[in-house]
């Protein structure tokens, strides 16, 4: 790139495009490659043009002397890998891992309540979020807790936000928290909803995390359990805020779920069917849009056992040609096709023995390749700035080019004048030697003495 015959922004524009492997081997060839595709401009840029090509991050915690791997799962037809395994990424297994979230390819993940790590399975670096309150769980004192990763627009930084939820006599003592991957935490307690599950990850759409909570006891006019409440994450008033639109009440729905397909926000209900026997369908609803109002509308459905016997189903993603790729009972992945209700297996997860009392199986985020990186996504990394401020300008990379090579000009010229002058040195030591060794004698002239 010393002469370069593109503009900078288009060589920017086709590297953007690469696959991350390939943009990090571009790094390594030269100073000026490295320098401009190590902007926080290009990151974002990076990031736009893969959002459409989802990974899926399989996790596993087994039994020791195994540990909690990673596995990589390519949703292109067309990959030559479609499961590519990362090894074992700790040495010890635990009971509590688990995945949360993810955002813009970082993916937020724990070993236990005391150790949450912000991850790029991309570039496989990490980092130990040390600002995450400790908890500490007891048979008297038991909670729930609602945690996501999420991006901060006003200030520019991705964050970790949550709630800690107690329960009974404890409900009190819930609190909720926000913190950046690499500074202070913000701790405020007041929470007014009711957390049905131990761990809630939160979902995340653009940045904005959403959950599923429940009002509590006495807060509402049903008789019956009530549908769970959907709220999203103010990061700039460090609050939780009710959705404007909510599901609607029915109560042949007993399993609510959040997922995001297709950028939206989706809404996964399994519905136990009535009438001869009995059944369950799985429908999907879609948050769109009816002119300035937000409703939901029906995505798909899928019924069990007509070819995809399931107890539990999550949708994770569509792929290229339109079908689904669903997480059946933590246990397969299977893409499922819409039209012909015709499904294919992807990944099986192995049988293997129950650990403490956790549900076999395995967990799994669906993830976009980036450049993020968790160790200095604090500022920068986070909103798209224009590229004369933060990236280095054609003008800039030519001027850097011509001053390095004067430098190097330089530096010839003085190894030049430094063989020359060694070699008429060696040529002078060898005239005199010469001299020494064939016995002549310098030759003197007599000058005579004036006569008086």
């Amino acid at each position: 790139m010393d002469s370069p015959l593109l503009p900078e922004d288009i060589l920017l524009d086709i590297f953007s495009r690469l696959p991350v492997n390939h943009v990090l081997r571009l790094r390594s060839l030269s100073h000026h490659l490295r320098r401009s595709l190590s902007t926080p401009h290009f990151a974002r840029l990076h990031l736009r043009h893969q959002l459409r090509r989802r990974r899926l991050a399989i996790f596993e915690s087994r039994e020791p002397p195994s540990s909690v791997a990673f596995r990589c799962v390519h949703t292109e037809a067309h990959s030559d890998q479609p499961v590519i395994s990362w090894g074992d990424s700790f040495k010890y297994s635990y009971p509590n891992a688990r995945i949360w979230n993810s955002c813009d390819g970082l993916i937020l993940f724990s070993i236990s309540d005391k150790s949450f790590f912000a991850f790029n399975p991309s570039t496989r670096d990490r980092q130990l979020l040390r600002h995450i309150p400790p908890l500490c769980r007891s048979e008297d004192r038991k909670y729930s807790l609602l945690l996501g990763l999420g991006f901060d627009a006003l200030v520019d930084e991705y964050k970790v936000a949550g709630a800690v939820v107690y329960w009974g006599d404890y409900r009190d003592d819930s609190f909720v928290f926000c913190s950046s991957l690499n500074n202070s935490r913000l701790i405020n307690k007041r929470f007014e909803y009711a957390v049905a599950v131990e761990y809630s990850p939160g979902t995340s759409v653009n940045g904005v995390l959403y959950w599923l909570v429940e009002r509590h006891a006495g807060d509402w006019g049903f008789e019956a359990r009530p549908p769970p409440v959907i709220v999203y994450f103010d990061f700039a008033a460090n609050v939780f805020v009710e959705m404007a639109a909510q599901l609607p009440y029915e109560p042949d729905v007993y399993e609510y779920d959040l997922v995001v397909l297709r950028g939206s926000l989706c809404v996964v209900c399994h519905r136990g069917l009535q009438g001869e026997g009995w059944g369950l369908q799985v429908e999907v609803w879609e948050l769109g849009k009816c002119g300035d109002m937000d409703v939901w509308v029906r995505l798909f459905v899928v019924i069990n056992g007509e070819s995809l016997v399931f107890r539990t189903l999550k949708p994770l993603c569509f792929t290229e040609e339109g079908e689904v790729i669903m997480a059946v009972d933590r246990k397969r992945l299977v893409v499922y096709n819409l039209k012909e209700r015709t499904h294919r297996l992807l990944f099986c997860h192995p049988e293997v023995k129950q650990i403490w009392g956790k549900p076999d199986g395995f967990e799994v985020a669906v993830y976009v390749e980036s450049l993020v990186s968790p160790r200095s996504a604090s500022k920068g990394y986070g909103a798209i700035t224009e590229h004369s401020s933060t990236g280095t300008s054609g003008a800039s990379l030519f001027s850097i080019s011509l001053f390095l090579f004067g430098l190097r000009l330089i530096y010839v010229l003085v190894f030049i004048a430094y063989v020359m002058g060694f070699a008429c040195l060696l040529c002078g030591i060898g005239t005199f030697t010469n001299s020494l060794a064939c016995g002549s004698k310098p030759t003197t002239k007599k000058i005579a003495s004036p006569k008086p």
